[in-house]
């Protein structure tokens, strides 16, 4: 993913492409990815001590969330993310964060909903 936009709320090409990672996959991990009660998709993600949450708008990524954290301190499902970001993911998601055969099938449909 490229370097996220300095404001939350900003459009960017996003983390469509990359699964969730336990380790480094360039500069960013992908952290969680589950259906928002909106019915778009959201995906966490930590970049060096940044961590945000980036959700699908359309055809791009908007990233309503980007907090400070300690470096390495964020763990892929969601431990030691910063309060903001685990905000943010309580208000948005629906149900339970997607597991890796569902994350691989929405990433081919380009992170559209079923039917």
């Amino acid at each position: 993913m490229p370097t996220a936009p300095s404001s939350p709320g900003a459009p960017c090409p996003g983390p469509g492409g990359q699964l969730a990672s336990p380790g480094p996959s360039g500069r960013v991990r992908i952290g969680i990815s589950f259906l928002g009660k909106d019915g778009k998709y959201c995906r966490s993600f930590v970049m060096d001590t940044t961590a945000g949450l980036a959700c699908r708008d359309g055809m791009h990524w908007k990233i309503p969330v980007l907090a400070r954290g300690a470096l390495g301190a964020a763990r892929m499902d969601g431990n030691g993310l910063p309060p903001a970001v685990l905000d943010a993911i309580g208000q948005r998601i629906a149900g339970t964060p997607l597991d890796s055969t569902a994350e691989r099938a929405a990433q081919a449909r380009g992170w559209k909903r079923e039917g």
